[in-house]
């Protein structure tokens, strides 16, 4: 039984479109398709793409503007700052992902009730400062 992922391709077939895009932009640019991959993953986390996987600060802070700075989970509690608030995407994969009201803010443990995260685990948010090696 083949699966197809979220975008409705098989990972076969996602394995050859990324090996042919990665090949062709190389071959017609005359560049190592290492420095292919390099650039698009520094682009899919550059704030220009509209498709980047993290929230800039402005972005949350429009959020927090949009929602009053209030926790779209409990509706309750002190008013979030965008230090403390975790945010939270009601859908990925779309140009308008990181804007309200697509994004929300929420408590940290408000945020891992809606992904049903069980007591005591925590959802990560954002980009990790360090990881241990």
């Amino acid at each position: 039984m083949t699966v197809a992922t979220r975008s409705g391709v098989t990972q076969k077939q996602r394995t050859e479109i990324r090996r042919l895009i990665v090949e062709s932009v190389a071959a017609d640019m005359q560049i190592d398709p290492c420095a292919v991959v390099l650039e698009v993953r520094y682009y899919h986390q550059s704030a220009s793409n509209p498709y980047r996987t993290t929230a800039t600060r402005s972005d949350k802070q429009a959020s927090l503007a949009y929602f009053n700075s209030t926790c779209q989970g409990c509706q309750m509690g002190a008013l979030l700052t965008v230090a403390e608030a975790a945010f939270h995407h009601e859908r990925r994969g779309f140009a308008s992902q990181h804007r309200p009201p697509n994004l929300m803010p929420f408590h940290e443990h408000c945020h891992n009730r809606a992904h049903n995260v069980p007591k005591g685990r925590s959802v990560h948010k954002g980009a990790p400062k360090a990881r241990g090696r």
